[in-house]
């Protein structure tokens, strides 16, 4: 495990420079770990949450470890969302605003399962959208690993550990030389809390559940009248088996295509969003700038 003052003094030095930092956490193992090394640094530490507005059984840990630790968590509205084909899975992607440049965010998109909680996929890319967003922090501190792999895209290494775009928040990567391994120690040995709905613990490393469904980085959804690889007409769980039009050809798509991980900050439009916002929406037709960055911790 790297040495815990080395990572301190990276987290420092990340901190040293910022006006009004901020720490991206979803609740998972890494972020989780991050923000208890943060807290050592700086106790005040303001997070930025994601959440989406269904199943909020899935949040219940980190809701409960925000109250303990008496925690400041921001969210947001996306400014688009779009699909992502890879490796044989699709995800929907949402884009959020951090200053003149986009985040991109694949939610861990799980197909839908008969009988269990899912989310509407045309509903999911036809929720409310941020027309103008205003963001107040410049640097983002991140628990994206150099070991870390996307489902959409395979590994994808950090060789920095600090990330900076022009007119937008830099992102900082203090936790880049770890490994699950080390996290799951870390968390363990200081008894630090984390989301037993989520992980099992198995030699001594915190493992996924097989059973997402109170995993807060993967909803389960229908994206069949989405989904270009299904039938021209399809049945409708929504709509109790009625079959309607699939849409595809109609849906914003994103490449996966990623530079960085954990925040997919596209460059392709460095005036604007990464993909048509709210008035366009994602029914529009267009093809959304390649993203850049993001996966689950």
């Amino acid at each position: 495990m790297p040495s815990i003052p080395s990572t301190l003094e990276k987290i420092r030095i990340a901190l040293k420079g910022a006006r009004r930092p901020a720490l991206l956490w979803s609740g998972g193992k890494d972020s989780t770990a991050l923000l208890h090394l943060t807290r050592q640094v700086m106790p005040e530490i303001e997070c930025i949450q994601l959440q989406l507005p269904w199943m909020k059984q899935k949040w219940t840990f980190q809701n409960r470890l925000a109250a303990e630790w008496g925690l400041t968590i921001h969210d947001a509205l996306p400014i688009s969302a779009a699909l992502c084909h890879g490796k044989g899975r699709v995800d929907v992607m949402e884009s959020y605003s951090i200053g003149s440049q986009a985040l991109v965010i694949a939610r861990g998109t799980e197909p839908h399962e008969e009988g269990r909680p899912y989310v509407c996929g045309r509903e999911w890319l036809e929720r409310p959208k941020a027309a103008k967003v205003e963001f107040p922090w410049d640097l983002l501190l991140c628990g994206h690993k150099s070991d870390d792999s996307d489902p959409l895209s395979g590994p994808i290494p950090l060789n920095l550990d600090l990330l900076e775009i022009d007119g937008s928040a830099s992102i900082s990567y203090p936790l880049r030389d770890w490994t699950d391994e080390d996290v799951s120690s870390y968390l363990v040995s200081s008894e630090i809390p984390w989301d037993e709905g989520r992980y099992d613990l198995i030699d001594g490393v915190l493992v996924t559940k097989a059973d997402k469904h109170l995993n807060s980085d993967y909803y389960h959804a229908c994206l069949r009248c989405l989904d270009h690889r299904e039938d021209d007409y399809v049945a409708c769980p929504k709509r109790n088996g009625a079959i309607i039009a699939n849409v595809s050809e109609k849906v914003a798509v994103h490449e996966p295509s990623f530079d960085y991980c954990n925040l997919r900050c596209s460059t392709a439009n460095p005036a604007g969003p990464a993909a048509p916002i709210s008035g366009a929406g994602p029914f529009s037709g267009e093809t959304a700038p390649t993203p850049r960055a993001s996966t689950r911790h």
